[in-house]
């Protein structure tokens, strides 16, 4: 996870979007802070903004994981991205907080 973070604070950027947000699915459930703040970066810096519409139900379960995890910085990282989205037109994930 520190390489990802790594790479998304640097660039922004990874090659296949969608299979970091699979996977940060997955990791959520034990780091859902660093995966809210991957999420967020990746999302701030798409180009294409409709390609979150490929993985959205990704997104949303990595932001549960970070809202209902108990941690006030994951919590707030969460709410920040969804903000972020809300403002680039997803408003679908404001009901989300």
């Amino acid at each position: 996870m520190n390489i990802m973070l790594r790479i998304l604070r640097a660039t922004g950027r990874v090659e296949v979007p969608h299979l970091v947000v699979e996977q940060l699915v997955e990791l959520s459930k034990t780091m859902p802070g660093d995966c809210a703040e991957c999420l967020g970066l990746l999302t701030a810096a798409l180009e294409d903004v409709f390609e979150i519409y490929g993985w959205e139900a990704h997104a949303r379960t990595v932001l549960t994981e970070a809202i209902n995890s108990g941690d006030p910085a994951a919590k707030a990282i969460a709410v920040t991205t969804i903000n972020k989205l809300a403002s680039r037109g997803f408003t679908n994930f404001r009901g989300m907080v």
